[in-house]
């Protein structure tokens, strides 16, 4: 038997909200996400990696649902969990999550310090040799690359569009 507040329920019902949150099925998703963070609270605690990757799946859900302003809340809870100082090794985690928050400010027309942040993220990727150039390198440079297009900045977004789309067949 799985008991609520258990590591397991906790992860299934992550889970569970994730799938919902797939089908479009919104306010099942949240359901289920209430569920896992009262779980998790339990479980895991609220400073566990785990428990930031549920914050940024409800970042996420809200996104989906154009609630902007109450993604980027949850996606800052998320970063503060698993946030590395300046020169620290990164968790891919944190590059995915961040990837995810500078989209919604640019959502929110904070341009300027969601393209500060793209950079970033990818500037971490190229200058770490440890890290693999896979999806998620060319997903961070297209996130870029889109950005600086909507934008009208096509000389920075050709290259990156071109450099992610040619990879598709290696990474794919």
């Amino acid at each position: 038997l799985v008991r609520k507040g258990s590591k397991t329920y906790s992860i299934r019902m992550l889970d569970l909200g994730y799938y919902y949150q797939n089908i479009g099925q919104y306010a099942q998703s949240h359901n289920a996400y209430i569920d896992a963070q009262e779980s998790m609270k339990v479980s895991h605690g609220i400073a566990h990696p785990e428990y930031a990757k549920l914050l940024n799946n409800i970042g996420k859900l809200y996104f989906e649902e154009k609630n902007y302003l109450q993604a980027l809340k949850y996606f800052q809870f998320a970063l503060d969990i698993i946030e590395k100082p300046e020169g620290k090794k990164w968790h891919n985690d944190y590059s995915y999550m961040l990837n995810d928050y500078a989209k919604t400010l640019f959502e929110l027309g904070r341009t300027g310090e969601a393209i500060d942040l793209m950079k970033k993220n990818v500037a971490y990727y190229d200058n770490n040799e440890h890290m693999k150039k896979d999806e998620a390198y060319y997903n961070r440079k297209y996130s870029l690359a889109k950005a600086y297009n909507l934008m009208g900045n096509y000389a920075e977004a050709l290259p990156l569009i071109q450099e992610a789309t040619s990879r598709l067949k290696t990474i794919l």
